[in-house]
């Protein structure tokens, strides 16, 4: 089974504060070089990069934003935990931001297993809209796409799962790559699966095990709705 990460992102966002401005640049200066190689600022953020990696860095003054883009399969070891950490820990030493608004850890993936638009249609669909003589007279007994979005809590996290089947152009329009241009190895059809996990109540000192914890859980979740629709 191989499914791969498009796109890995983890955000926390904060109360607001000014004091950012006078300090940017001193979290800028931690991750310079140390985590990032090239960065640019309109002086009211400052992005970094690592072209070579498909990942950037924003830091502004409500939030800190990592995003990688790297196609590879969807392990929590290949999602930008290390860095976002470390950019995190940067951000409120320099700070000492008073309170975390919401803090989220989302990836866009995909499962290309070679099959046509149609034939995905036709495996998902029974997995989650069984066929009852209700349901066909509502629509019909055959459907040409189909997709799933639901939004559930679990203990403190909240989780948004999407998935559905897509042809390259779709994917390519929900994925919406800033820094990787060249996405040629995906396939003319696949389903994509976008699992969003966020909290509102996670405080400062917990960011580290939440978002270690996260990337685990989000590849499992990957792994068994795959499982569920094919297997």
């Amino acid at each position: 089974m191989s499914i791969n990460s498009l796109k890995a992102i983890i955000e926390v966002q904060f109360k607001p504060s000014l004091k950012f401005y006078g300090k940017q640049y001193e979290i800028g200066n931690t991750l310079w070089e140390t985590v990032y190689k090239d960065w640019r600022t309109d002086g009211l953020r400052t992005t970094f990069y690592n072209p070579d990696s498909n990942e950037l860095c924003l830091t502004e003054y409500r939030r800190l934003l990592v995003i990688n883009e790297s196609i590879k399969e969807a392990k929590s070891g290949n999602f930008p935990v290390k860095n976002f950490l470390t950019a995190y820990e940067a951000y409120i030493n320099a700070l000492s931001p008073q309170k975390i608004l919401r803090t989220g850890f989302r990836v866009m993936a995909t499962y290309d297993n070679g099959m046509s638009f149609e034939e995905l249609t036709s495996i998902m669909k029974p997995k989650f809209y069984p066929e009852t003589d209700k349901l066909k007279k509502l629509t019909s007994a055959k459907f040409k796409d189909v997709a799933l979005s639901i939004l559930y809590g679990d203990g403190k996290k909240e989780i948004r799962l999407q998935t559905g089947p897509v042809n390259k152009n779709e994917l390519l329009a929900r994925t919406q790559f800033q820094i990787n241009k060249n996405p040629e190895s995906l396939g003319e059809s696949s389903l994509f699966i976008d699992i969003d996990v966020s909290s509102t109540e996670i405080k400062l000192e917990k960011i580290n095990s939440f978002v270690s914890e996260t990337g685990p859980f989000i590849e499992k979740k990957l792994k068994d709705l795959v499982e569920y629709i094919f297997y």
